[in-house]
């Protein structure tokens, strides 16, 4: 569990591939060091991973193909930036909304302003994600719990506004137009939208499972 408050950005050190996954090592700073195990779980730009080798300061994550596949973790280049937050404790203060790091979807960055009043992310995603997404609602963008400002349903398109503390703490900044961002849409509102959907169907109203892509939390490798 964790609350999209990401709590320090990390650097990737390699990305060793394997035929059927591969092994992400990424630098941590020395403020997320203490009190890391092997085993220990850590949300890497929103995506639950497990802690599997230590060296120093360079932590290692074991990742399986599908999740290099349906998350942003592919596209990362030794020395690019990554955002991460330790697993929640017990008790904490939640300053953000719940998240599992089971990552929903990808979004493609469409809009990317970093300076200024109008500091923004704009990203577009596939039709069976985009109605989770409601104006003024959560959704968490690799890791980071951010409120929606505008949606635009006709292109699938989700806009979160940035203000400064945001960019200072995030890796956000790395984002151009094109490029890909880990989405987790809000749990308790895919929820609500599924139950709804099919009580207005006349279906049975339980929500279905959708898939989603993790490590070390529910999907094991």
């Amino acid at each position: 569990m964790y609350t999209g408050i990401v709590q320090a950005r990390g650097r990737v050190l390699r990305l060793e591939t394997a035929p059927h996954g591969g092994r992400l090592w990424v630098q941590f700073p020395p403020a997320l060091m203490r009190g890391l195990q092997l085993g220990a779980s850590v949300a890497v730009d929103g995506v639950c991973l497990s802690v599997v080798a230590m060296s120093g300061r360079e932590i290692a994550f074991d990742v399986v193909q599908a999740t290099l596949t349906h998350t942003n973790l592919a596209d990362r280049r030794a020395g690019d930036e990554l955002n991460l937050e330790r697993s929640a404790r017990q008790g904490a203060e939640i300053g953000g909304h719940p998240l599992s790091g089971h990552v929903s979807t990808t979004g493609t960055v469409t809009s990317a302003v970093f300076e200024g009043a109008d500091a923004h992310l704009a990203f577009t995603v596939a039709p069976r994600w985009s109605r989770y997404l409601f104006e003024r609602g959560f959704v968490a963008v690799d890791g980071a719990s951010l409120t929606v400002s505008a949606v635009d349903p006709a292109r699938g398109e989700c806009r979160v506004q940035l203000i400064p503390d945001t960019l200072r703490r995030t890796a956000l900044r790395r984002h151009r137009p094109g490029s890909r961002v880990n989405v987790e849409v809000e749990h308790h509102t895919q929820v609500l939208v599924d139950v709804v959907e099919r009580v207005l169907a006349g279906g049975a109203a339980q929500p279905g499972i959708q898939g989603s892509y993790s490590e070390g939390c529910v999907l094991s490798t």
